[in-house]
């Protein structure tokens, strides 16, 4: 149970949020935009999901390394990580040149 919205995800059958849910994760461009686009709160990734073998943003906020739009919220869950989305430093990051 959680009380968020999940707003898209790999397998969704509206384009948009079926990009949200992969395409989203090519570049830290990409995933900035779809945030922004979507304004999420929350990143959601399963834990040891296969998307990170070929994803570099992915491999590197899993390993720890995230953005400083994003925070770990993760908890004691062990099936997924969550990232909040700091919107204001999001805006920031995307007027950076």
């Amino acid at each position: 149970y959680t009380p968020h919205s999940i707003t898209s995800a790999g397998y969704h059958r509206n384009p948009d949020a079926f990009w949200n849910g992969v395409g989203a994760f090519t570049t830290e461009a990409a995933l900035r935009e779809a945030l922004t686009r979507s304004r999420a709160d929350y990143v959601v990734l399963c834990a040891g999901g296969t998307l990170e073998a070929t994803s570099p943003i992915l491999r590197a906020i899993l390993s720890g390394t995230t953005p400083a739009w994003l925070t770990d919220a993760t908890g004691d869950r062990q099936l997924v990580r969550v990232f909040q989305v700091n919107n204001a430093a999001l805006a920031d990051a995307g007027n950076t040149p």
